[in-house]
Order: C-alpha cells, then structure tokens, then sequence
C-alpha cells in the first residue's frame, strides 16, 4: 500500500508538470499568434488605411479627405464632394472656401451646403473660411522660418493630424491654395508625415497663383499627388437642366475648371492611369523641379481616364 500510495504522489507530480508545460506552452503560441497578427494588422495599414490602395497612388479609399477650394462653387467639385460624403464611400468631414474675396466665397458655399442637406443629402462636411493672406517667403528663405496664418482650417487640420498617422494620412485635396495646410505644418511638423496633399503644379491652377511660395514649400516638404496637366470632363451645360433627382436639382452649372479630377484622383479607382515616383528639387527662388526617384515623396500624375470620370458624374447627378 505504501508503494502504491508513492506511486500515486509520482504519477501526479508527473501530470501536474506536463499541465504546466503545456499552459505555459500555450501562453507563448497566443503570444506568438497576438503577435502575429497586430504585425498583419500594421503591415496592412501601411500607405493606405487599411484597404486595397489606389493604383500607383499613396492611399485608399478608406483615407479622410479634405477639400480647400477658393471657390468650390466655380464648378462642380463642391457638389461632387458632397456626393461622395453623401454616399458612405469617403469619410470628407471639411470644406474650406477662401481666397481674395474669403467671405463672400464661404457665405456662398455655406448656404449652398445647407439647401443641398435640406434637400436630403446626407453625412455633409462642415463647411469652414480658408485663409485670406498668402504666406511671405522669409528674408533667410528657408521653409521652416515662414511665419504661418491661422484660421478655422488650419485649426481643423491640426485636429486631424493628432488622430491620423503617417501609415493612416489624411488627403488633402489643394484646389485652391496651400496656405493652410502649409501654416498647420509650420505649427506642427508632423503634419508632414500625416497630410498627402493633391495639387497641380502648373500655372493654369489656382494653388500656383493664390500663393507661391506655400506651394513651394509644400512640394519640398510634405507627400504629393501633383497634376502638370489640366483637364475637363466636357459636359454641355445644357445637361444640367435634365437633372431629375431632387437632391441634385440645384447642382452648380457649370464646368469650366479643371478641379474637378483632382478630387477624382482618391475618389474614383483606376482614374489616375499613369503615375511616376519623383523627388522635388529646389530650381532657383521659388521653382521647383521633379526627377524620377522610385523612393520619392511626389507621385506625378501623367495621365488620367477622363471618360470614367464623365461617366461617375453622369451616373451620381443624372443616376444613369
């Protein structure tokens, strides 16, 4: 009986420390796992929110974007923003309008913003006044020593970049100037890293008149998806009046800029058909140039699909 008892105590001893072996065991393989996963999980967000990315592009359709235009009513951006919001496929909570005549704009694209979500338009961004004055290039003409504006915009965009990252940015699409989202970096340098901007590079775009030196510095500092080309949907103004769906009933009638595909570059997949990697070199005060470099913070736009982008308004305002 006294062996057996003895016996019974070693068998025991024994389980008890297989039992321990395994938990132990298993502790490790949820670690490894947990592990495992929050890499996937990281990896996956890298450059694009999470979700497939954009073609060629640094984003997804899961990115927040913002809208700055010195007019957004000049032509159908604004409306087409506000499609996009309207149906869940982009997360656009600002608009900003500004410029030379920064009142009158902002008053006009806030009421405008108001009688379309009276109209049933859902998930309509807050509608902000862009700045009024130009940045100066400084005496010493480094970037970092521009004295910023400030504004309701560039409070918003400082609010965005604490919750993005530079794996998660936020697109920031410059139809008008670069003011803001220059002086929001000038506040905070992160913004750098946690902002891609959308912008042409041309002299036929606002950006490049509005203020200059912002986009200098925006070119040489932050991520760019840049437009050196302009382009135009084409719809005769005659179509607006066959609009049949009361929400779109009052859609600004006019399409005279070229805006438009710079908020369809990160909206509409497959739009941007040809994109190259580049790097912005400083050539002479206040030009820039761009040189192919496959690690480079510029993605070049050369050629974009004009007839999809024809086809995505017709199918949003006049639902065929």
């Amino acid at each position: 009986m006294g062996f057996c008892r003895h016996s019974r105590g070693v068998v025991l001893v024994f389980v008890a420390g297989i039992l321990t072996i395994l938990a132990a065991m298993g502790t490790s393989f949820y670690a490894i796992s947990y592990s495992s996963t929050a890499s996937a999980v990281r990896y996956s967000d890298i450059w694009r929110g999470g979700d497939v990315p954009m073609e060629g592009l640094p984003c997804g359709l899961s990115n927040t974007v913002v809208l700055l235009d010195e007019d957004p009513l000049h032509c159908l951006i604004a409306d087409y923003a506000f499609a996009l919001a309207h149906s869940g496929t982009r997360h656009l909570p600002v608009v900003g309008a500004g410029g030379p005549n920064r009142q009158a704009q902002f008053t006009r694209l806030q009421q405008h913003a108001a009688a379309t979500k009276a109209r049933g338009v859902r998930n309509m961004p807050t509608i902000l006044p862009c700045c009024e004055k130009p940045l100066k290039r400084p005496p010493s003409g480094r970037p970092e020593d521009t004295r910023p504006e400030s504004g309701p915009v560039v409070n918003a965009l400082l609010k965005l970049a604490e919750k993005a990252r530079p794996q998660r940015p936020v697109v920031v699409v410059c139809a008008g100037s670069t003011t803001e989202v220059v002086s929001a970096w000038l506040r905070n340098r992160s913004c750098a890293d946690r902002f891609i901007l959308v912008l042409g590079y041309k002299n036929e775009y606002i950006p490049v008149r509005l203020d200059p030196w912002a986009l200098e510095i925006a070119v040489r500092r932050f991520r760019c998806i840049v437009f050196q080309k302009t382009y135009k949907i084409g719809i005769p103004p005659e179509r607006f009046a066959q609009i049949r769906d009361s929400r779109w009933k009052q859609v600004v009638q006019r399409e005279v800029s070229m805006d438009v595909p710079l908020l369809a570059a990160v909206a509409l997949p497959g739009f941007a058909r040809k994109v190259e990697r580049a790097r912005c070199v400083p050539d002479g005060p206040g030009n820039s140039r761009f040189e192919t470099d496959p690690d480079g913070r510029i993605w070049l736009v050369h050629d974009v699909d004009m007839p999809a982008l024809k086809q995505d308004v017709i199918q949003t305002f006049w639902g065929y």
